[in-house]
């Protein structure tokens, strides 16, 4: 599989993977020993004002409500809740990103990857 054989290549011993679409991927992951799946959820009003902030693609510019919730109603993206089951973690992202990067620092330390700051 590509992206595993792309995973092996990489130099580092911490590898994060975003974007995680199905239980395939899911399974690719979880081949490594060592694996930890976080779950990162976010309301819908979080999302819609990331993505109409962010405008990094053509597309999200000037991005209207109901055209955001067409694209968050795509069967894909509600295939992705399903995956909530199969992560060790879950992390509610609807604070700013020294909250998120909080939770996600206590999982890590949780895990034994990163040692915890005194």
């Amino acid at each position: 599989d590509a992206i595993h054989a792309h995973i092996e290549q990489l130099p580092h011993s911490i590898v994060f993977v975003d974007g995680i679409r199905g239980p395939n991927m899911v399974r690719v992951v979880r081949s490594y020993e060592s694996s930890l799946l976080v779950y990162v959820e976010a309301s819908r009003d979080s999302r819609y004002q990331r993505v109409a902030n962010r405008g990094e693609k053509e597309e999200e510019q000037g991005l209207a409500p109901r055209a955001f919730d067409e694209v968050d109603g795509h069967a894909i993206e509600q295939g992705v809740e399903q995956l909530r089951g199969m992560c060790d973690s879950v992390i509610t992202n609807d604070a700013d990103l020294k909250t998120f990067l909080d939770s996600s620092r206590d999982i890590l330390v949780r895990a034994g990857i990163v040692e915890e700051h005194v």
